[in-house]
């Protein structure tokens, strides 16, 4: 088992050197000549705009990504003096700015969008009347689709830095208008001797039908004059034997449905931004189980959608994001989910929220304390990331001294386990059909929460404060029909909560603790760090972070969570390029018992539309007494294949 533990342990290493191998790295650059000294974004009618004042006149190069969607700009001699308040400040269609240096000289700015948007000009102004240089870059949004279709495959293209703006990226198709009868028959005139060749609309959104074209009446004259009754509209009709009408046969019945129902699905399509993914997984683990049921390998297949619709000047929004994953192995890890169904409508300075949705909260890297709004779906992954959609009412209001949100939560999603016979597995059944609450409305419990946060120059502060049903059960051991079983224990709890982050150039110092009382024993936990960054690592345009958390809980070794009083050390590698290369490694040690528990995270695209994506988690030294002893036989790797649309 030692030899078998030490070769998968190899093989993770080989594959991570495979990651690496595959890096594209960019070649060094002239030192900076011209200072950014401030940005400024502002919405303006069917666009959002970007201006970059410069000292001098820069080169920059423009390329996209997606999944978050992103525009980059790589800006060639330049030196970046943007003052610290400025960094994190957007609008409009962008989210937020972020910049680095890939090397001396070099500089990258990332607008972060808040939906799909496409570049429509991108310019530089000479200076003029005392204004410095002006980089220019007007956004407008756009669908996924058209989003997608304008990313280059290949190495960002480098883009003109005359004053007149450069050729914009192909915007989405503009169907035109469907022409009227009489401008068809002004433009048409068809010969004589010819049978008139019908002319059939384009397809329009109306669920109505226009009104049935009048036969036109017969012109007058001897030819025509037969001095009976007025011809009807279809002459040739009446003189055709009246049949009785047949039933169409039942193949045709369903051809029409067929193409019913493509016609809805096709209006559909217009009406909503759709986009999506399917992913193909394959588990290993790198030796047998505890026991002859558990198995070494795992595969799954799951699809998530996302209908998107946006009206009322992008004031008002709706958004549809299905989940599902079938899995081979595991009978409780196929499930469905209904990640986001919302509304959302702007107000002025308030923004109203309703329906299913997700919200993070949380700074630090290898724990996430305070984020408690939706349960965790822990059959997806051990690291705990994916959560499951919850009911909400959400207002926001924005104001100068900070950003006020107010949660109303409706109901109470228990978290998801996975069967006796999953892996990683903590070795007991856990009941999914019999937990217990200590509320008497059960999960029909309304929960609270508030949250406030602010910025202060380099400093972002969040202030928040749950009320209601426990996201994180605790377990009772019971006996049912078929032995031994735990069972899901969620008590009613107060949860005030701190986020703090500081950015400093290369440095990022983070915070994050709570107070819970009403589980147990009122007790404090807080996890705090810091991540700094080595930009243009080798004269390349990839970064290298450096990572470092202290993990805290008062309750010790008393505590259900793993980690209590643990540091967490790790590297963050980023290759800065168009196919989104990046790898996390990390190992979180236990200060008490001395165990280990190493994770690797690695993704990168192939091409416009596929990803690739590599786990590794390895147990090692997991003591006896420890929450994660039974997880001590798990090591395992994890491929995952996304095909994105």
């Amino acid at each position: 088992m030692y030899r078998v533990r030490n070769l998968g342990r190899v093989l993770s290493l080989g594959l991570v050197g495979v990651f690496l191998a595959v890096g594209v790295f960019c070649p060094s650059v002239a030192g900076a000549q011209a200072v950014a000294t401030t940005f400024r974004t502002g919405e303006h009618p069917g666009k959002t705009r970007f201006v970059l004042e410069l000292t001098k006149k820069p080169e920059f190069k423009i390329f996209t990504l997606d999944d978050p969607y992103r525009i980059v700009i790589d800006f060639t001699g330049v030196d970046w003096q943007v003052p610290p308040s400025l960094r994190k400040r957007g609008g409009g269609l962008i989210e937020r700015v972020r910049n680095g240096s890939s090397r001396p000289g070099n500089h990258r700015v990332v607008l972060d969008l808040a939906a799909p948007a496409l570049v429509q000009k991108a310019f530089l102004l000479d200076p003029d009347g005392g204004f410095p240089w002006l980089f220019v870059l007007d956004l407008a949004r756009t669908s996924r689709a058209a989003f997608l279709a304008n990313r280059d495959g290949g190495a960002p293209q480098k883009m003109a830095t005359a004053r007149a703006p450069v050729q914009p990226m192909t915007p989405p198709p503009v169907v035109p208008p469907a022409l009227r009868p009489e401008e068809i028959a002004d433009d048409i005139t068809p010969p004589a001797p010819a049978i008139p060749t019908p002319v059939f609309p384009p397809l329009e959104l109306s669920l109505e039908d226009g009104p049935e074209p009048q036969a036109e009446a017969p012109p007058s004259g001897d030819i025509f004059d037969t001095q009976a009754a007025p011809v009807s509209a279809a002459p040739v009709a009446a003189q055709v034997p009246e049949r009785p009408e047949v039933p169409p046969a039942p193949q045709v019945e369903r051809s029409l449905e067929k193409r019913d129902a493509l016609t809805y699905l096709q209006r559909v399509a217009s009406f909503f931004d759709i986009s999506g993914n399917v992913e193909l997984e394959g588990r290993g683990f790198f030796y047998d189980g505890r026991t002859a049921n558990f198995g070494q390998t795992d595969h799954s297949l799951s699809a998530e959608m996302k209908f998107e619709k946006y009206w009322d000047n992008d004031r008002q929004s709706f958004t549809f994001v299905p989940f599902f994953r079938f899995d081979d192995n595991d009978h409780e890890r196929t499930h469905f989910d209904i990640r986001e169904l919302r509304w959302v409508g702007g107000f002025g300075d308030y923004e109203v929220k309703v329906g299913i949705d997700k919200v993070f909260w949380g700074v630090t890297e290898a724990v996430h304390l305070i984020d408690i709004i939706n349960q965790t779906d822990a059959v997806e992954d051990f690291d705990q990331e994916d959560k499951l959609g919850q009911f909400m009412v959400n207002i926001v209001y924005l104001h100068d001294l900070g950003t006020f949100e107010l949660y109303v939560l409706p109901g109470f999603r228990p978290r998801t386990f996975g069967s006796a016979l999953t892996r990683p597995t903590n070795g007991f059944r856990i009941s999914t059909e019999h937990e217990k609450y200590e509320s008497g409305a059960r999960d029909r419990h309304v929960d609270y929460a508030a949250r406030w946060s602010q910025t202060f120059d380099e400093w972002d502060v969040g202030l928040s404060h749950f009320y209601g049903t426990s996201r994180d059960p605790r377990f009772r051991l019971e006996l049912d029909s078929m032995g031994p079983v735990l069972t899901p224990y969620y008590d009613q709890i107060h949860q005030s909560s701190l986020g703090v982050q500081w950015t400093h150039e290369a440095w990022l110092l983070k915070f994050e603790g709570l107070r819970r009382s009403g589980q147990g024993k009122t007790y404090y936990a807080a996890a705090g760090g810091f991540e700094y960054t080595f930009f243009g690592v080798l004269d390349s345009a990839a970064d290298i972070g450096i990572v470092g958390e202290y993990l805290f809980d008062n309750r010790h070794d008393s505590a259900p969570t793993p980690f209590e009083n643990d540091v967490f050390i790790g590297g963050r590698w980023t290759a800065n390029d168009i196919q989104d290369m990046n790898i996390l490694a990390g190992v979180i040690f236990d200060l008490d018992s001395y165990g280990r528990v190493a994770s690797i995270e690695a993704s990168r695209r192939l091409g416009s539309n596929w990803k690739l994506s590599l786990d590794i988690r390895l147990f090692d030294s997991i003591p006896a007494k420890a929450p994660l002893y039974p997880l001590r036989s798990d090591d395992h790797i994890q491929l995952r294949l996304a095909r994105f649309f």
